[in-house]
């Protein structure tokens, strides 16, 4: 009987141990190639805008048009009152591998992942150098989908937290130009002014 318990302990310990040992690396490679998003989530390709006042007084829609891989964005500069337009590409890299070499080419290709419920933005240049250490630490910022409540209804909110600035600003953007001026009818800026 004593024979038969240690056998069984034996063959319960190693089975253990095997399965840990085959187990583990696959489960943390898989999860850290996940991360890095090959596209934009669907909940957010739309054409997004925002109400907003410049530094001049002058207030305009920001209107930022989101496709699987490709970010448009149209805004009235906040310090110049220049319109400007800029397009950032999202591309994807293997996260369980080295960082990618970075090059004139790609440094300012974007990558996106996801984080604590939100998707995550950054630059391929925040990889470079002495920065290449985790591309997941120090996004640019975050953004997601949410709900708000207008006349009784639910609609969809696009959110942005932009951690670069301090403090940490938020700016909401909707479906359409009427809600943006509904929900911000003077044009409040959300980014703190320099």
């Amino acid at each position: 009987m004593k024979l038969i318990k240690v056998i069984g302990a034996v063959l319960m310990t190693t089975t253990l141990s095997n399965v840990l040992l085959v187990e583990t690396p696959n489960l943390t490679a898989h999860a850290a190639e996940k991360k890095v998003l090959k596209s934009y989530p669907k909940a957010m390709r739309k054409t997004w805008y925002r109400y907003e006042k410049n530094a001049k007084g002058k207030t305009n829609y920001v209107t930022d048009k989101i496709t699987s891989k490709k970010w448009v964005s149209k805004s009235n500069d906040y310090d110049t009152g220049k319109w400007r337009s800029t397009t950032t590409k999202l591309h994807y890299f293997n996260a369980s591998k080295a960082n990618p070499k970075i090059t004139m080419k790609n440094i300012a290709w974007t990558y996106a992942f996801n984080n604590n419920g939100m998707t995550k933005f950054n630059i391929w240049a925040a990889m470079e150098g002495k920065r290449q250490v985790n591309p997941f630490k120090k996004p640019l910022f975050g953004m997601k989908v949410v709900n708000k409540t207008y006349k009784g209804k639910k609609i969809k909110v696009f959110k942005e937290v932009i951690y670069t600035a301090a403090p940490k600003c938020v700016t909401y953007s909707y479906t359409s130009k009427a809600l943006a001026k509904h929900f911000n009818p003077k044009g409040t800026t959300y980014y703190t002014p320099k």
